[in-house]
């Protein structure tokens, strides 16, 4: 795709009905998805593997439409009013992604935590989290999250209501699998006016001094973050992404979910890893976009996956400490590697490996759609070790700041010109 047909397909992608100072001011993560489902319904959007079991879960966008629609009914049976929290404790499944919708368009606030905490950290962040529900799954290969989750609203007088897709639920559990049931109506879903409830930000856990602690994210800053990966990683219409990462980070909202609906891809998501399953969903697929954590990034070099020709793009994901100066070399390149580094949920670094293969996660400014006149996601800088960061993307910031004012990334950094080699927290942040 030329530089000239992804600008295009960017500012395509976010023209949602009301005009806008930025091209993504004021639209949503439900606007995109309804935008897509009505403009291409019957393109896939998620799918997942074969299960244990012999399921395979699949959904096309007027298929994921209607589930979010029988979702929402379903979260608002439970009688909570809007701006209510819901905590949404599940896996790399296609459930997943349909969930977070649904409670965006209930106008409720989503509340993203991983069920494997140490059982101290869960209880914690649920706590304060001020989740009034939670959203779960009967399991998650040998985990039991609607059990995990259960034991947890028990303890200090937690959400009073558990919902679950899946079988064996324990008791008092609301059961949310009837509400994945297809129709079987392939018509065109104009659901536009009734996605526009106020928009609500959305929680992630990064971690504080003292535990788990709760990051709000506007969802603008969230597009903005996965503008930035569909610049950097050159993300086609209709391509397909392939995410080992459960949609539980801003960061892998950023790199999975955003672009996916930015764009009218299809997003197949892993589940629980294992190796070889991976090999086979991709075996089965032609030339994803893959995105994994940077701790598989050797075992992608010996299958030939890293930067290889069996992908349009490999996009590794860095979390502090992290050494870009220490990565793993491709023997060729016949794709981009793409790095990203999460900034402790505040913000995404995305940077493409150069010709020798070696990492560029520059301070410059990143702007889309236009990399001169495009608006700022993302701009970093040191002061005395500090890394500071300004942009659309960044999250965390102060009350009254914008996005032009300089924010404390609570990380330390070292620089090789304007590349970062060296990223690590700071102390006030361990």
């Amino acid at each position: 795709m030329s530089r000239d047909s992804r600008d295009t397909t960017l500012r395509q992608a976010v023209e949602i009905e009301s005009a806008a100072p930025a091209p993504w001011s004021g639209v949503t993560l439900v606007d995109l998805f309804v935008s897509t489902a009505n403009l291409n319904g019957q393109a896939l959007a998620f799918a997942e593997p074969l299960t244990s079991g012999g399921r395979v879960t699949r959904r096309t966008y007027a298929e994921a439409a209607e589930t979010v629609d029988n979702l929402l009914q379903r979260i608002e049976e439970i009688g909570l009013d809007p701006g209510s929290r819901i905590a949404l404790a599940m896996g790399g499944s296609v459930e997943s992604p349909l969930a977070l919708l649904a409670v965006l368009k209930a106008g409720m606030v989503p509340c993203l935590l991983p069920p494997w905490l140490p059982a101290g950290d869960l209880s914690k962040a649920l706590g304060d989290s001020g989740a009034e529900a939670v959203v779960t799954v009967a399991a998650l290969g040998a985990l039991k999250p609607a059990e995990i989750m259960r034991a947890a609203c028990a303890m200090d007088d937690g959400p009073r209501f558990i919902l679950a897709f899946g079988d064996r639920l324990p008791a008092g559990v609301v059961p949310l699998s009837d509400a994945m049931a297809q129709g079987g109506s392939s018509d065109f879903f104009n659901v536009f006016d009734a996605s526009r409830s106020r928009p609500t930000p959305v929680l992630t856990l990064s971690r504080g001094p003292t535990g788990p602690l709760w990051i709000e994210h506007d969802q603008e800053a969230l597009i903005a973050r996965g503008l930035g990966v569909v610049t950097r990683a050159n993300l086609g219409s209709a391509e397909a992404i392939l995410s080992t990462l459960a949609p539980l980070s801003a960061a892998a909202l950023a790199t999975g979910l955003v672009p996916a609906l930015l764009t009218g891809a299809t997003l197949h998501l892993h589940g629980v890893f294992e190796s070889a399953k991976l090999l086979d969903q991709l075996a089965m697929m032609s030339k994803p976009h893959l995105v994994a954590p940077a701790a598989l990034e050797r075992a992608l070099l010996q299958a030939d996956l890293l930067g290889g020709p069996a992908v349009s793009s490999t996009l590794l994901l860095h979390r502090p400490p992290a050494r870009m100066d220490q990565r793993e070399r491709a023997r060729r390149l016949d794709s981009p590697v793409i790095d990203l580094l999460a900034l402790g949920e505040k913000g995404l670094a995305i940077g493409q490996r150069d010709a020798r293969g070696v990492p560029d996660l520059s301070c410059a400014p990143l702007r889309v759609p236009d990399s001169v006149d495009g608006a700022l996601v993302l701009e970093m800088k040191l002061d005395q070790g500090r890394l500071l960061l300004r942009g659309e993307g960044v999250s965390g910031r102060p009350p009254g700041s914008t996005a032009l004012n300089w924010a404390d990334a609570q990380l330390t950094a070292r620089l090789d010109g304007d590349r970062l080699v060296a990223v690590e927290p700071s102390a006030s942040a361990r």
